[in-house]
């Protein structure tokens, strides 16, 4: 609705004016009626309406005035002057003023509307343009946040031209390209970080962008603080404490790199701080861990590794023995003691962690007898190892997967039958529908003789193998034969049986009706 003000002096002709045509039908709103230009005026600042019908002759302020000062002030408001005949010195000046439109008294019905309509076409084409250029202006907004992004992007990880370098330092208030700069690579465990409050603890000037490396990781680049790496972290570790307590200290960790000189050379103390920081997440090194505490680590490492991969060693044979001996407690206090081996030797790489762990998980996978069937142990716990990433995660997998093993083993040990015809009976249902499937090569896969497994299934079942994987397909073949749009033959191939004749007769002894007889039963209810 588009809001309307009357101005008129005279209280017949203004109240006449309130019920001279049907403003709400038209969209029109009215908004209030004003005695003369210095009551209009104060009016339209207050109700900001979107048009003004306005008489010319009015005392005090009159209706060309007013106009004149409301178009100063808010040019986009439409006026309709109403004139008499003798009036022409005020239409001419009505002109100047950019008046909408005039209307001569006596005012006829048919020339107001014309008016006023002709009026809403314009207010129209305003909020149209206004609605298009707040559009243009958006997307214009829009590209230039997603190429600021992009430059950051490529700046952080060495892709970005040189010339850009400059442009990127100057939008984010760095000043220069030139100079020293580091970076911090941040990760926390705490779901309510903005960019606000990181900048609040790196309060000089600094780039702020979230990596694409892994979720939940910053990276902050800022130039090289004056102070030295040890009194700056130290700096941040008071900040840390002092926004958030000791709470978001404790959870909080960040990975430093090393100063470079030129933004442009930025991606390697990028590179650096974020290799820091996967340290970090995989030791649980809280606070500030630095480039010279890794490398001491891992030098530290290094000297000891002989004396290391010896007590692995020993420690993975102990598991694998407890495991065999069916002790969990003893096999979970072995692995309890190499992990706690592990986190005294904190410089270890952490895939070559997964790699050690990985080969005895392997050697309980094999001692289990484990196989595509077994759904809690699978046949690659080392895939499972590399997608977790700290070593703490690692231990409740591994504990985990040994108490699994030993649960594997206890079941084939304490009813191997019952074991063996479970796998045969998960093997029929998931390959029904080959028509390979056979006594035979179900034999191999669970390392029988078939005649072996032949008896042992009839004895422990009561049903030969042979109508079990019968029964299962004739089951699987009623489920497919209730969709109309199935026929015989496509079943028949669906459920392993390739000719349709013999599907047919093997259908009908087990319901005694054909599978064309029973879709056309269930699709005539």
């Amino acid at each position: 609705m588009y809001k309307l003000l009357i101005v008129e002096d005279e209280r017949w002709e203004r109240e006449g004016l309130v019920d001279f045509l049907d403003w709400t039908s038209l969209g029109i709103e009215l908004s209030g009626t004003a005695r003369d230009g210095i009551e209009g005026l104060e009016h339209t600042l207050e109700l900001d309406p979107d048009i003004i019908i306005t008489d010319i002759r009015m005392p005090g302020m009159d209706g060309l005035e007013m106009s004149r000062r409301i178009k100063e002030i808010k040019p986009h408001i439409r006026i309709i002057i109403l004139t008499g005949y003798g009036d022409f010195e005020y239409a001419r000046k009505a002109i100047d003023i950019r008046a909408s439109h005039y209307v001569l008294k006596p005012i006829g019905e048919q020339k107001l509307l014309e008016a006023v309509q002709k009026v809403i076409r314009e207010c129209e084409e305003d909020v149209q343009f206004k609605q298009e250029r707040e559009k243009l202006r958006a997307e214009v907004e829009e590209h230039r946040e997603r190429m600021k992004e992009k430059w950051l992007h490529d700046l952080l990880f060495g892709t970005l031209e040189p010339k850009q370098v400059k442009e990127v330092a100057q939008a984010e208030g760095l000043g220069s390209e030139h100079g020293r700069y580091v970076a911090y690579a941040i990760a926390e465990t705490k779901q309510d970080r903005t960019v606000e409050r990181l900048r609040n603890l790196f309060p000089i000037p600094c780039v702020i962008a979230y990596s694409d490396h892994r979720e939940g990781q910053w990276i902050i680049v800022i130039p090289e603080p004056k102070e030295q790496q040890e009194e700056f972290a130290a700096m941040l570790a008071r900040r840390m404490a002092g926004e958030s307590g000791w709470l978001w200290q404790s959870n909080i960790k960040i990975g430093t790199g090393p100063v470079v000189d030129g933004l442009s050379r930025i991606a390697e103390s990028v590179k650096q701080a974020e290799q820091v920081l996967a340290y970090a997440s995989f030791w649980d090194a809280r606070g500030i861990v630095g480039l010279e505490q890794v490398e001491r680590e891992r030098a530290a490492f290094l000297s000891e590794v002989a004396d290391f991969l010896q007590r692995s060693s020993q420690q993975v044979k102990a598991i694998v023995h407890a495991v065999q001996a069916l002790d969990e407690a003893k096999a979970c206090a072995s692995a309890e003691e190499m992990f706690q081996a592990l986190v005294e030797r904190r410089g270890a790489d952490g895939d070559y962690i997964r790699h050690y762990i990985s080969g005895l998980l392997f050697e309980l996978s094999v001692l289990a007898g484990t196989s595509q069937t077994d759904e809690c142990l699978g046949t690659d716990p080392g895939e499972q190892l590399y997608a977790l990433p700290a070593l703490a995660a690692i231990k409740v997998y591994t504990l985990h997967f040994i108490k699994e093993a030993l649960k594997a083993i206890r079941e084939k040990r304490d009813g191997k039958e019952e074991y063996i015809i479970r796998q045969v009976n998960k093997l029929i249902e998931q390959k029904y529908m080959s028509s390979d499937i056979s006594l035979k090569s179900i034999a191999e896969e669970v390392f029988l003789s078939p005649n072996y497994l032949g008896s042992l299934y009839k004895k422990t079942t009561g049903q030969s193998f042979h109508d079990r994987l019968a029964a299962v397909r004739m089951e699987k073949a009623k489920s497919l034969l209730a969709l109309s749009h199935y026929k015989v033959a496509a079943v028949a191939q669906e459920v392993g049986i390739p000719s349709t004749s013999y599907f047919c007769t093997v259908f009908k002894n087990a319901f005694g009706i054909s599978p064309g007889e029973y879709q056309d039963m269930l699709h005539r209810k």
